[in-house]
């Protein structure tokens, strides 16, 4: 039974939602969230503009953002304290709490704009307690209420969270507080709720990666996982960065039994402040993030080419991105 659970989704593979894509992305510069825009399309030049400020500035280290069915941007702290984004106003509103607060979570879209928010701490960050959740909720924009799905496997703090084409949820990585879990992902089909979330092949670094030994394998041996950011491109396929960029890696839902492949690294290295987001023009963004300082380094990958692109940098370094793909062919963060 179903019971608790959102509806299946009625919906055939391999259809997509329509329109251009666009990334959003928030970030922390001194403590003060300041939103910006800059356009990937083709169409029109590039460049930043500022955007309407958050209604409630301060640390958000731990934020991610997804877009609605309604067009809107979520921007997602946890379960509390989330706001969301108008696009034509060009104006902020706070969003309905989710049904349990906590920090550290992942934000996904599915195929037909309900937000998730997947895994986070249910501890307190500020007295450092740590409390790694399975929980899943799901937000309908249709009808502005909150509803729990089936748990994840794994309780997962920080997790990754992409769409795949056909629909799918992917979970990925994060800290469950077990060394036996590793990095692992899972996948949810919102189309059949009652198969619960199922596990994915396992993943392997190659060589050379700073603090994991060549060739462990993700599932086991790390006591603290290293920090995971994930997007799907417009070809299908999940791309993933690990750490601060030292394995780039992509997975293709369609041929699973391939696990994931090792693609040529990020050119900068970023701490784990950045994030990814996949813009219409095909490329793999990587935006933001720190060395010894916040960056304005922006650069893409070329799935075709297989190669890297430096981009335009931001207009202001920042840390703490968050992304996510939109409608219009702009990148906003």
């Amino acid at each position: 039974m179903n019971q608790g659970l959102l509806p299946p989704v009625e919906r055939p593979r391999g259809t997509r939602r329509t329109g251009a894509v666009f990334c959003v992305l928030m970030a922390l510069v001194a403590a003060v969230p300041v939103i910006t825009v800059a356009s990937v399309s083709a169409q029109t030049s590039p460049g930043w503009q500022t955007l309407a400020p958050l209604l409630a500035p301060g640390e958000s280290s731990q934020a991610t953002a997804g877009v609605g069915g309604d067009r809107r941007i979520y921007y997602i702290r946890g379960g509390t304290g989330n706001e969301v984004y108008d696009i034509d106003r060009n104006e902020w509103t706070v969003l309905k709490d989710a049904t349990a607060p906590r920090s550290a979570v992942a934000t996904v879209t599915d195929l037909d704009g309900r937000i998730y928010l997947i895994g986070g701490n249910l501890g307190h960050p500020t007295t450092g307690s740590y409390v790694p959740s399975p929980l899943v909720e799901a937000y309908e924009p249709s009808t502005g209420t909150w509803a729990r799905v089936a748990e994840l496997n794994e309780p997962r703090t920080n997790p990754s969270a992409v769409t795949d084409h056909d629909g799918r949820i992917y979970v990925i990585g994060g800290n469950s507080g077990s060394p036996a879990v590793g990095i692992t992902a899972e996948v949810y089909d919102p189309q059949a709720p009652d198969e619960g979330w199922q596990k994915v092949p396992s993943m392997t670094l190659p060589g050379g990666n700073t603090g994991v030994p060549p060739n462990s394998s993700f599932l086991g041996n790390l006591a603290v996982p290293p920090a995971t950011e994930a997007t799907t491109g417009s070809d299908g396929r999940i791309y993933l960065i690990v750490g601060s960029g030292d394995f780039f890696g992509v997975f293709d839902p369609d041929e699973p039994d391939e696990g994931w492949q090792s693609l040529s690294p990020v050119p900068t290295k970023r701490g784990v402040t950045f994030d990814v987001a996949a813009g219409p023009d095909g490329l793999i963004y990587v935006i933001g993030g720190t060395a010894s300082r916040y960056l304005d380094t922006v650069e893409a990958y070329d799935p075709v080419e297989e190669s890297w692109i430096e981009k335009p940098p931001m207009p202001t370094p920042r840390g703490y991105v968050a992304a996510a793909t939109g409608v219009d062919g702009r990148i906003t963060r």
